[in-house]
This record gives structure tokens, C-alpha cells and sequence, in this order.
């Protein structure tokens, strides 16, 4: 089963529990959360700033074509740009 919920009620020890087991067991898998970071230095602003929920979708269309997590490329941009829209393109468009 595929569910999706971004709107849990988390205490902060909660998030912070979540957030170490996305970023040890859960980058670089389908289950990635959206919380850990995985992002080359050239995204860090925009996606650092991003929902978990277009992180997930950054991490997932990464992933699907093949590219690695921590690269800077015209194709690592173009689906950057395809999930956060203006906000990236009027820094890299």
C-alpha cells in the first residue's frame, strides 16, 4: 500500500526520531520521507526551503532517471525546476 501523509501531529522528539531514520536507512529508497537531506551544494537554498512533500518528489524523479542524489547537472536542474517551479527558475532559468 502507497500512503501518503505529510500532515501527522509530531511532537519535536517525534520529527527528530523520523528524521534520523530517513537519513540513515530511508535516501536513496521509494520510502524516502523528505525529511534528510541529499541535495548537491547548487540546490542546497532551494531545497532546503522545499516541502518534504517536492523533496520526495526531487529524491523520486532522481532516482527514476537514473541520476545520482548529490549531482549538479542540466538534468538534476530541469526536474528541480519541473517540482519547485518559478522559485528555481528565476535563480537558474
Amino acid at each position: 500500500m502507497n500512503a501518503t501523509c505529510y500532515n501527522l501531529p509530531l511532537t519535536s522528539h517525534a520529527y527528530y526520531s523520523l528524521h534520523a531514520a530517513d537519513e540513515k536507512n530511508l535516501v536513496g529508497t521509494p520510502d524516502y520521507l523528505g525529511l534528510a537531506f541529499f541535495w548537491n551544494h547548487a540546490y542546497k537554498f532551494h531545497l532546503r526551503e522545499a516541502s518534504p512533500k517536492q523533496r520526495k518528489a526531487v529524491h523520486d524523479a532522481f532516482l527514476s532517471a537514473g541520476l545520482t542524489l548529490d549531482g549538479a547537472s542540466s538534468e538534476h536542474a530541469a526536474i528541480v525546476e519541473k517540482h519547485l517551479g518559478k522559485k528555481f527558475k528565476k535563480v537558474y532559468g
